[in-house]
């Protein structure tokens, strides 16, 4: 395949550089004002062309300059210099007038030592070390010590492995806390954590964060909530896709007729939506205070008197 043309102002000035170094030397030529450019240019061109082909003498490079000098303007040196990418460029002279003695920078050299931003690793999460068909084993045992499980960021758990969880945490009342973020659940996984929801009276805290899960699996767990009465906390962040208006009406809906639950981790991408929840959360939460306050009221009272 040929190689692209030049451009035409780049080509204008390449055809009197024969190879890298000369185009090196005449980069160096240049100070930081300009007004050699003009002059470095002529004279490569005359180094190029020492002789003209009926072995006559060029014109010599200061008749050329003055020549030169006196056609050349402003506007083309400066195209010159936007060719070469250094129309930006400044003297030191001229940054340390800008920028001043007292930052260490002085019209010869900077004084100080300019070190770049030690950079801080990041290092990826360890591996979930639970085991799962252990926990799995554990949760349908009833076992009471078993309070909390993690399975977060355990892809390879398969789905009927997932379903198993959920229909073993129907019948379990020790287990209150039930993650299973970024674990590939989908759907099917989560309507069978709703049928859970229904029956189950031990949960308080569910965590469905960073799955495949569609708007018809949130709204199958909201439905759920509807009848549960002790779960506290769910996040369901995070998701393949966005749920949608609908669902997210459904979830406020759910949240203004739920008093129990007292965290919901969702963005919101509607207006609406997001007031209704944020109102309802924080009526939750006020009434959960109020009772406190009542208990600890009724409890006190007849110790004073």
């Amino acid at each position: 395949m040929p190689a692209p043309a030049p451009s035409p102002s780049l080509h204008h000035l390449l055809k009197w550089v024969p190879d890298a170094m000369n185009f090196f030397l005449l980069i160096s030529d240049l100070d930081s004002s300009g007004l050699t450019l003009a002059k470095a240019c002529d004279n490569m061109k005359v180094n190029a062309r020492k002789t003209k082909p009926d072995g006559g003498e060029l014109q010599s490079s200061k008749g050329r300059e003055s020549l030169y000098s006196q056609t050349e303007t402003s506007t083309n040196l400066h195209g010159r210099k936007a060719i070469l990418g250094m129309h930006n460029l400044i003297s030191s002279s001229q940054f340390c007038d800008i920028v001043g003695s007292s930052n260490g920078v002085n019209n010869e050299s900077f004084s100080n030592v300019v070190k770049g931003e030690k950079m801080v690793p990041v290092f990826d999460e360890p591996p979930n070390p639970t085991n799962v068909e252990e926990s799995l084993q554990r949760i349908k045992d009833n076992d009471p010590r078993l309070v909390e499980v993690n399975l977060n960021n355990i892809k390879n758990i398969p789905i009927p492995t997932l379903k198993e969880f959920a229909k073993a945490l129907e019948r379990n009342t020790y287990v209150k806390i039930f993650s299973l973020a970024a674990t590939r659940s989908n759907d099917p996984v989560a309507v069978a954590f709703a049928d859970m929801l229904r029956v189950n009276k031990t949960l308080k805290s569910l965590n469905f964060e960073s799955n495949f899960i569609t708007s018809a699996g949130i709204l199958a767990l909201v439905d759920a909530l509807k009848e549960n009465e002790t779960l506290t906390e769910i996040k369901i962040d995070n998701q393949r896709q966005q749920l949608g208006t609908p669902a997210e009406v459904e979830i406020a809906k759910m949240l203004e007729e739920n008093t129990k639950i007292l965290k919901f981790g969702y963005h919101f991408t509607q207006q609406g939506p997001r007031t209704r929840a944020a109102n309802a959360i924080t009526k939750n939460n006020d009434l959960v205070c109020r009772i406190a306050v009542k208990i600890s009221a009724n409890v006190f009272s007849p110790l004073q008197s």
